[in-house]
Protein backbone atom coordinates (compact mmCIF):
# COMPACT_ATOMS: atom_id res chain seq x y z
CA UNK A 1 0.00 0.00 0.00
CA UNK A 2 2.76 2.45 0.89
CA UNK A 3 4.52 1.60 -2.38
CA UNK A 4 1.50 2.75 -4.37
CA UNK A 5 1.32 6.01 -2.42
CA UNK A 6 5.04 6.66 -2.92
CA UNK A 7 4.76 5.90 -6.63
CA UNK A 8 1.84 8.25 -7.25
CA UNK A 9 3.30 10.98 -5.07
CA UNK A 10 6.52 10.73 -7.06
CA UNK A 11 4.61 10.89 -10.34
CA UNK A 12 2.74 13.94 -9.07
CA UNK A 13 6.02 15.69 -8.23
CA UNK A 14 7.48 14.89 -11.66
CA UNK A 15 4.39 16.28 -13.42
CA UNK A 16 4.37 19.33 -11.13
CA UNK A 17 8.01 19.95 -12.00
CA UNK A 18 7.21 19.83 -15.70
CA UNK A 19 4.34 22.27 -15.29
CA UNK A 20 6.49 24.67 -13.26
CA UNK A 21 9.21 24.46 -15.90
CA UNK A 22 6.75 25.46 -18.62
CA UNK A 23 5.40 28.30 -16.46
CA UNK A 24 8.95 29.53 -15.86
CA UNK A 25 9.72 29.46 -19.59
CA UNK A 26 6.61 31.51 -20.30
CA UNK A 27 7.55 33.92 -17.51
CA UNK A 28 11.07 34.42 -18.83
CA UNK A 29 9.69 35.32 -22.25
CA UNK A 30 6.79 37.44 -20.98
CA UNK A 31 8.33 39.56 -18.21
CA UNK A 32 10.18 42.70 -19.23
CA UNK A 33 11.95 43.54 -15.96
CA UNK A 34 15.30 41.91 -15.14
CA UNK A 35 14.30 40.98 -11.60
CA UNK A 36 11.02 39.42 -12.69
CA UNK A 37 12.88 37.35 -15.27
CA UNK A 38 15.34 36.32 -12.58
CA UNK A 39 12.45 35.18 -10.40
CA UNK A 40 10.99 33.16 -13.27
CA UNK A 41 14.36 31.52 -13.84
CA UNK A 42 14.56 30.59 -10.16
CA UNK A 43 11.08 29.07 -10.30
CA UNK A 44 12.24 27.04 -13.28
CA UNK A 45 15.36 25.90 -11.47
CA UNK A 46 13.72 24.89 -8.21
CA UNK A 47 10.39 23.74 -9.57
CA UNK A 48 11.69 22.27 -12.79
CA UNK A 49 14.62 20.32 -11.43
CA UNK A 50 14.40 19.82 -7.66
CA UNK A 51 10.80 18.61 -7.49
CA UNK A 52 11.21 16.00 -10.26
CA UNK A 53 14.40 14.69 -8.65
CA UNK A 54 12.58 14.22 -5.35
CA UNK A 55 9.78 12.53 -7.30
CA UNK A 56 12.26 10.18 -8.98
CA UNK A 57 13.64 9.30 -5.55
CA UNK A 58 10.14 8.43 -4.33
CA UNK A 59 9.40 6.42 -7.46
CA UNK A 60 12.64 4.48 -7.13
CA UNK A 61 11.84 3.63 -3.50
CA UNK A 62 8.47 2.22 -4.53
CA UNK A 63 9.78 -0.15 -7.23
CA UNK A 64 10.36 -3.88 -6.76
CA UNK A 65 14.09 -3.84 -7.36
CA UNK A 66 17.03 -4.88 -5.19
CA UNK A 67 17.39 -2.60 -2.15
CA UNK A 68 20.90 -1.50 -3.10
CA UNK A 69 19.64 -0.16 -6.44
CA UNK A 70 16.64 1.56 -4.84
CA UNK A 71 18.68 3.33 -2.21
CA UNK A 72 21.44 4.23 -4.67
CA UNK A 73 19.03 5.91 -7.10
CA UNK A 74 17.13 7.63 -4.28
CA UNK A 75 20.33 8.84 -2.65
CA UNK A 76 21.84 10.19 -5.85
CA UNK A 77 18.56 11.93 -6.72
CA UNK A 78 18.20 13.54 -3.30
CA UNK A 79 21.83 14.66 -3.15
CA UNK A 80 21.53 16.12 -6.65
CA UNK A 81 18.34 17.93 -5.66
CA UNK A 82 20.02 19.36 -2.56
CA UNK A 83 23.05 20.55 -4.54
CA UNK A 84 20.85 22.18 -7.18
CA UNK A 85 18.75 23.87 -4.49
CA UNK A 86 21.88 25.23 -2.79
CA UNK A 87 23.50 26.46 -5.99
CA UNK A 88 20.44 28.20 -7.44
Amino acid sequence: MIDIILFWLGCLLVVLGGILDVVAAIGINKFNNFFLRLHAATVGTIGGSVYPLVGIALISLSLDTPPTFKFYVAGVSLVSAAVIALIS
